[in-house]
């Protein structure tokens, strides 16, 4: 059951229903939850055919999504009822493509991304991130225009042999969210180097400003009248 609820959970939040997310995780979903990926592909079985195999990996949480899409009331719902704001995100993208896979594809690359930020708040502040790809290479995650990929909308997503990238993610634009980042605060979440070196990069200079106010004097929680 709480599978299914957490699965609905998420498609409540990449719908922006507060209402929703509300109520699903006071009837039992986890604040924490996230979204299953299953991929599913055409595996040369060496005998000139193919077979089916398939792999799942849990991938972007409740959290992670209202960030990406800026749903800050979400947010806020998911910090009142105890999502996780430290700890590294990641979540992993599989690839695409016509041909069926070599075995040796499939044990080595079958999840061609895996995309990664040190916490939450530098994903809120747009900086900070890592692409890397199954062979080891790095890349800055968003690129410089704010690009990012994610999975495709669903609490739990089955991707049948996905031939083109449409078919396997979505590439969204990360909006940093000034607000966002001081609910996170008021919630607890650290700020360590990383976070500082993040809003550095960052070109809104009130990311930084927040930050700073918030180690001299920690931010509140709304509703609340101090720490």
């Amino acid at each position: 059951m709480s599978a299914v609820l957490n699965a609905q959970l998420i498609d409540a939040v990449e719908a922006g229903s507060e209402t929703d997310v509300r109520r699903l995780i006071d009837t039992g979903a986890s604040p924490d939850a996230r979204k299953r990926v299953t991929l599913r592909a055409k595996v040369d079985d060496g005998k000139g055919g193919f077979e089916w195999k398939e792999d799942t990996k849990d991938c972007e949480s409740a959290l992670v999504l209202a960030v990406v899409h800026a749903w800050v009331g979400v947010v806020m719902v998911l910090l009142e009822k105890g999502a996780t704001v430290d700890g590294q995100l990641d979540w992993k993208i599989s690839p695409s493509g016509s041909q069926n896979w070599s075995a040796d594809a499939w044990q080595d690359s079958k999840w061609m991304a895996t995309y990664s930020f040190p916490s939450v708040l530098t994903l809120a502040i747009g900086r900070g991130g890592t692409l890397t790809s199954w062979d080891g290479n790095t890349f800055p995650r968003p690129t410089r225009k704010g690009k990012l990929d994610i999975n495709l909308r669903g609490g739990m997503v089955t991707l049948n042999h996905p031939t083109q990238a449409e078919d396997r993610s979505v590439l969204v634009t990360v909006q940093p969210n000034v607000e966002i980042a001081r609910l996170l605060l008021a919630y607890g979440t650290r700020v360590t180097d990383v976070e500082l070196n993040a809003v550095e990069r960052s070109s809104d200079p009130e990311f930084l400003r927040i930050l700073e106010s918030h180690q001299r004097s920690p931010t509140s929680r709304p509703g609340s009248d101090g720490p």
